[in-house]
């Protein structure tokens, strides 16, 4: 998908390189999240990256040779201990099933607001919500509800 290349992936290698940065991605599962993670990784190993930093660590945490640390988790997942700049939340719901159940659309925005948002480090912390509308009641609409 093209929106979760250029977003989930390329953002956060771009604002690691340009020096230290803490970013925290989430997704609907762990799996996901890992995926986004090798790929965030894997274009940092490029031969097209300009920054010229390496990676070091786990799939789930690691940090870059610049002071930078990339986390990632499934939503509901772990998340605590850590804090970022940048936190990306990438399809928080898997299928219109779950996006249609008032109790995990609860569950979804109880992790986001005791767990997730208490990570910020700070006022200028960024949050990208990339989000598929499978249901108007969703995380997006909570911020404005």
């Amino acid at each position: 998908m093209v929106y979760q290349s250029n977003v989930s992936r390329c953002l956060p290698a771009f604002l690691l390189g340009q020096g230290p940065c803490n970013v925290i991605a989430c997704s609907h599962t762990q799996t996901l999240a890992d995926e986004m993670s090798t790929d965030v990784r894997d274009i940092i190993a490029s031969d097209v990256y300009p920054f010229g930093i390496k990676t070091f660590g786990k799939t789930n945490a690691w940090r870059t040779t610049n002071g930078g640390k990339y986390s990632c988790a499934g939503i509901g997942g772990p998340v605590t201990g850590k804090g970022a700049d940048l936190f990306i939340i990438d399809d928080p719901v898997k299928d219109r099933l779950e996006a249609s159940s008032p109790t995990f659309r609860e569950r979804v925005w109880e992790w986001y607001t005791s767990v997730f948002y208490t990570r910020r480090m700070g006022p200028n912390s960024a949050i990208v919500l990339i989000i598929a509308l499978l249901f108007l009641r969703n995380l997006i609409f909570e911020f404005f509800a």
